[in-house]
This record gives structure tokens, C-alpha cells and sequence, in this order.
């Protein structure tokens, strides 16, 4: 699929969706980013590991919502 394919086949409150879904993952991140840094070593260490999950997630949505603006 090109870029002028996903572009012309998403609508705007389909781009809307995809914007928040984005901005959301950023707020999530922050979120971990926080816990992160937990004195509770078992706590940290899930977070850090939720943290790398959701970069992959919120790197893909602002990729998606580059091309889609396209």
C-alpha cells in the first residue's frame, strides 16, 4: 500500500482517532517514564519493560499519522 493510498482511504475523524491514539501513547509514556524511575526495583523493572513496548506502539502511530497526512 503507498502513501496516497492510506491517505486517500482515511477519513477525518479516522485521522482525529489517530492523532489521540498518538498524544495518548506520548501521556503513557511520560506516565512510565515516572514509574520508571520507582524505588520498588519489581515496579521499575515492569516499567521499563512496558516503557520500550509502548515507544514501539507510539513511534508507529506518528509514523502512520505522517503518511496518512500526506
Amino acid at each position: 500500500m503507498t502513501t496516497s493510498t492510506v491517505s486517500a482511504r482515511m477519513n477525518a475523524a479516522e485521522s482525529e482517532t489517530l492523532q489521540k491514539a498518538a498524544d495518548g501513547a506520548a501521556l503513557l509514556l511520560d506516565d512510565l517514564r515516572a514509574l520508571a524511575k520507582a524505588s520498588d526495583p519489581l515496579l521499575a523493572e515492569i516499567a521499563i519493560d512496558l516503557l520500550q513496548q509502548t515507544a514501539g506502539v507510539e513511534r508507529k502511530l506518528r509514523r502512520l499519522n505522517l503518511i496518512a497526512r500526506d
